[in-house]
C-alpha cells in the first residue's frame, strides 16, 4: 500500500500494519467512500472506482505479465516503481518511530510498452513492478508483497503529466498467515518530475477474516517537498497532516471515527516540526488543528438556512480550529504591536464601549498571527490570539475581518480558560460593520446557543439547547436578559421567568 507519492512516512506504514484490526470491525461505513465537495476530486474518485471495476477480476495478470522492452537503469527502476529515488526512500524510512525497522527484500521494474533509450523511457510507457519489504515493530514482524502496473509519460528522464497505478499488496505475519489483501489504485500528476496539484488513491482492503473496507487518500502538493494529506476510513475522515521533505510538519490530526458501531475514537492533535513532536506554539500559525471533543457532542438539527449552513460550518471549525491555550499565547510572536482599539473591536464588536465602561474586563492583550496592521490597527483579514481577564482569564483564537475598526464578514472563535486549558467553546457569526446579520451560534460544551438578530441591532432572540433538546428561550438587550424567559423540562413542563435589564423579577406581568 503506497498511496503517497514521493513520501512514505512511518505513520503510513503503521496504518498499513494496523489495517487488519480496523478491517475486523463491522461498521458498514468502513465499506463506503466519502462524498467529496470538489468536482475535480470527485472525477478522480469516479475514475479510480472504474479502474477497480475493470481490473479487480484479473489484477494479478495485469501486474505480473508482460515482456520487457528494455533493461531500465537503477534510477528508472526506482522512479517507475516508487515515484522516488532510492535516496528519497531511505530518507522517508528515517522518519520511522524508534524501534521500527524495515528493509526492502525485492525490487523489480519491467517496462512492457513504450520506447526506451539507454534504459530510460521516452514518451508514454507501461511498466509492471514488484516491491517487497520486511518490517518489525514492538516484537511483531510482518512482510508485504506489492505488485503494480504503472502507466505514464517520461520526458527528458522525468515524469510528466498524469501517472496512474493499479496494484495488489499482500501483508503477512512472521508465521506466514495473511494479515490483509489490498487492491490499490492511484492517480497523480507531475511537472518536470515534481508532483503538482492533487493526487488520490483508493485502497480496497480485505482482512484475513474476510471483512472489507475502503481507504481514500488525498494528497495536495503545496510546494516543493510540502504535501497536505487527508485520509478517510470508509466514509469517515480519519487523519489530516502536512509533511515537509517527507517529515510531519504542523498538526497531525486524528479525527473521531466510529470503527465499531457506538464506539468513537477520540479527537487528538499532535504538533510536529520536521518530524519531531513540538510544543503547540510552534503550530499556532499553521492554523490546522482540532479542538477538544466538544464537536462530538450531540447537537440540534436546524432544517432551515442560514442556521443549517452555519451549524455545519461551526462543526467543521470545532474540529479543525486551534483553540487558544496558555502555551500557545505565551509562545506566539505577534506580527506587530496591536492597538487596544483593534483588540476590543475583535473581542466585543458593537458592545465594546459598553463593556469597557462597565469595567468588567481587567486586562486584554493580543498577538497578531496573520494579517496586516498599520500603526497597530488591524485592517482586513486577521488571525489573532487574545488574552482576556474578566476574573477568570481565558485565551481566544479568533479569525475574521476588520473594516475601519469594525467586524465585517464571518468571525470564527475558539476559547479556553487560561489556567487549565479547559472549557473549550467555539463560535461563528456574520457581521456587516459590527451589525450581526446572521444567527450567531456557540458551542459551550454540550450546550449549543443560538442567537438571532432582530430589527434592533442590540436585541437578540436566544435559544439554548442541551444536546439536541431545546432547553430555554429568552431575549437579550445589550447583552443581558430582558423580557420573558421560558425553560423546557423533559416532563413537558414550561417554566416562565421575567427579567428586567438582566435582573430577575417576581412579577411576571412586568414582562407581558
Amino acid at each position: 500500500m503506497n498511496l503517497i507519492i514521493k513520501y512514505s512516512p512511518a505513520w503510513c506504514l503503521a496504518l498499513v500494519l494496523a489495517l487488519p484490526a480496523w478491517a475486523q470491525q463491522y461498521n458498514p461505513a468502513l465499506r463506503d467512500q466519502p462524498q467529496l465537495d470538489d468536482a475535480a476530486l470527485t472525477a478522480d474518485q469516479e475514475r479510480l472506482n472504474a479502474m477497480h471495476t475493470a481490473t479487480v477480476a484479473h489484477i494479478d495478470t495485469l501486474t505480473q505479465s508482460g515482456s520487457p522492452v528494455c533493461e531500465l537503469t537503477e534510477d528508472m527502476t526506482w522512479l517507475l516503481n516508487r515515484r522516488m529515488t532510492s535516496a528519497e526512500y531511505a530518507d522517508s524510512m528515517a522518519a520511522m518511530p524508534d524501534g521500527m525497522q524495515s528493509r526492502v527484500t525485492h525490487l523489480e521494474t519491467v517496462m512492457t510498452h513504450g520506447d526506451c533509450v539507454n534504459g530510460v523511457p521516452v514518451g508514454e510507457f507501461t511498466a509492471r513492478g514488484r516491491f517487497d519489504t520486511e518490517s518489525s515493530y514492538v516484537g511483531i514482524t510482518s512482510t508485504t508483497q506489492e505488485s503494480i502496473r504503472v502507466r505514464g509519460t517520461v520526458v527528458n528522464g522525468q515524469l510528466q503529466g498524469e501517472v496512474t497505478t493499479s496494484g495488489r499488496t499482500i501483508g503477512r505475519q512472521s508465521d506466514g498467515s495473511l494479515s490483509y489483501d489490498n487492491i490499490v489504485h492511484t492517480i497523480n500528476r507531475f511537472d518536470a518530475g515534481q508532483p503538482v496539484g492533487r493526487g488520490m488513491g483508493l485502497t480496497f482492503s480485505t482482512s484475513a477474516e474476510g471483512n472489507q473496507q475502503v481507504v481514500t487518500n488525498v494528497q495536495e502538493y503545496l510546494g516543493p517537498g510540502t504535501i497536505k494529506i487527508l485520509t478517510w476510513m470508509g466514509s469517515m475522515l480519519a487523519t489530516e497532516m502536512t509533511t515537509v521533505d517527507g517529515k510531519a510538519d504542523g498538526w497531525l490530526i486524528n479525527h473521531p471515527i466510529e470503527v465499531m458501531r457506538g464506539y468513537r475514537t477520540e479527537l487528538t492533535r499532535t504538533c510536529y516540526q520536521r518530524g519531531q513532536i513540538a510544543g503547540e506554539a510552534v503550530c499556532v500559525p499553521v492554523g490546522e488543528a482540532i479542538a477538544d471533543a466538544v464537536s462530538g457532542y450531540p447537537r440540534p438539527t436546524f432544517r432551515r438556512n442560514p442556521e443549517r449552513d452555519l451549524m455545519a460550518a461551526l462543526t467543521t471549525h470545532s474540529q479543525r480550529a486551534l483553540p487558544g491555550t496558555r502555551e500557545a499565547f505565551e509562545g506566539a510572536a505577534s506580527l506587530c504591536p496591536v492597538s487596544e482599539a483593534s483588540l476590543w473591536a475583535i473581542a466585543y464588536g458593537s458592545q465594546a464601549d459598553r463593556i469597557r465602561a462597565a469595567g468588567v474586563v481587567n486586562r486584554i492583550e493580543g498577538k497578531l498571527l496573520d494579517g496586516q496592521c498599520v500603526n497597530g490597527h488591524i485592517e482586513g483579514p486577521f488571525h489573532v490570539l487574545l488574552f482576556i481577564d474578566t476574573g477568570n482569564p481565558s485565551v481566544v483564537s479568533a479569525a475574521g475581518t476588520l473594516r475601519n475598526g469594525k467586524r465585517h464578514g464571518r468571525l470564527l472563535s475558539a476559547r479556553t480558560t487560561y489556567q487549565d486549558n479547559q472549557s473549550v467553546s467555539f463560535g461563528i457569526a456574520d457581521y456587516e460593520d459590527n451589525r450581526l446579520v446572521s444567527p450567531r451560534i456557540n458551542f459551550l460544551g454540550i450546550t449549543t446557543l443560538l442567537e438571532k438578530p432582530t430589527r434592533d441591532p442590540e436585541v437578540l432572540d436566544v435559544e439554548r439547547f442541551n444536546g439536541r433538546d431545546r432547553a430555554e428561550n429568552y431575549r437579550t438587550v445589550n447583552g443581558v436578559r430582558h423580557g420573558m424567559s421560558i425553560s423546557y423540562h423533559m416532563a413537558g413542563d414550561r417554566i416562565r421567568r421575567c427579567y428586567q435589564n438582566g435582573r430577575r423579577v417576581d412579577n411576571l406581568r412586568a414582562c407581558r
